[in-house]
Formats: structure tokens, C-alpha cells, sequence
């Protein structure tokens, strides 16, 4: 087995792991269990850092992968797929960058004439956008690994 194939299968679940933990922590916001929330979404966070420092590692010891072998509709879900994870960090980084200034730990306390709800409101659609983007990341990256695993 092609330890890149290991390795982006590993990704892919750890992915799909991330996805999870965000909606579950959703969930949990909904029914007002911050606590939990933030501890769901710091996870999923930790893993996406996980990831970024596996795939540096990746880089150093495996290389990039030979795109020139690749099918052009393989290479055009790819970058849409880096495209989505990109977004991915950049909205989860917003929103956890929002919710550390705003001092949402314990959730939003005052209602909707909190004078914080602006930036409540722009947390949970920088969540919710990154949490999109994880998911559209998930189903294409499903389909070029499938595409890897048909290469070997």
C-alpha cells in the first residue's frame, strides 16, 4: 500500500472526525450547553491543527503528490477541496478568535439586546461557515482518495 494513500486516508477520517465533534458542539450550543459546546469545537479545532502538522510532516518525509498522473477532473475536485479547507481555517479561526474577545465561555448571557450580539452573530456564521466548508472538504476529498485508491 502507498503510505500517501495511508496517509490521506488517515486525514480523511480525522476529517470526518472533525466534522462530527462541530455539529455535535452545534447542538449543544442549541440547547445551551456552552460548556460542552466549546469543548466539541476545541477538539475539532485540536484536530485540524493535528492535521496541518501531520501534513508538514507529509511534505518532508513523503513529498506532493504527482498530479501530472492524475485525471483532470481529480486535480479540479482537489483544488476545490483546498479551496474548502482553507475557508475551513479561516472561518474556524474567526470564530474561535470571536468567542475568545466576546468571553463566550459560558455562552451568550443577556439575550438579543446584548450590546455583543453583532459579534455573536458573526461567531456563529464564521462556525457555521467553517463547519460547511468541513463538510464540503469531507465529500471531496472522499472523491479523490477514491480516485488515489483506484491508482494503485
Amino acid at each position: 500500500m502507498d503510505p500517501k494513500v495511508i496517509f490521506w486516508t488517515g486525514a480523511w477520517l480525522n476529517m470526518l472526525l472533525a466534522l462530527g465533534l462541530a455539529c455535535l458542539g452545534v447542538q449543544n450550543a442549541r440547547r445551551g450547553r456552552y460548556d460542552v459546546h466549546r469543548r466539541m469545537m476545541l477538539t475539532a479545532s485540536g484536530l485540524v491543527l493535528l492535521f496541518i502538522a501531520a501534513y508538514l510532516l507529509k511534505l518532508a518525509f513523503l513529498g506532493r503528490e504527482q498530479l501530472e498522473l492524475w485525471e483532470v477532473s481529480y486535480v479540479w475536485v482537489l483544488r476545490f477541496h483546498e479551496l474548502c479547507v482553507f475557508t475551513m481555517i479561516a472561518a474556524g479561526a474567526t470564530a474561535v478568535t470571536l468567542a475568545v474577545r466576546l468571553g463566550l465561555s459560558e455562552g451568550p448571557q443577556r439575550g438579543p439586546d446584548d450590546p455583543r450580539a453583532d459579534r455573536i452573530r458573526l461567531h456563529r456564521r464564521a462556525g457555521m461557515t467553517a463547519i460547511v466548508a468541513c463538510l464540503l472538504g469531507a465529500v471531496t476529498s472522499a472523491y479523490v482518495l477514491l480516485g488515489m485508491y483506484a491508482r494503485l
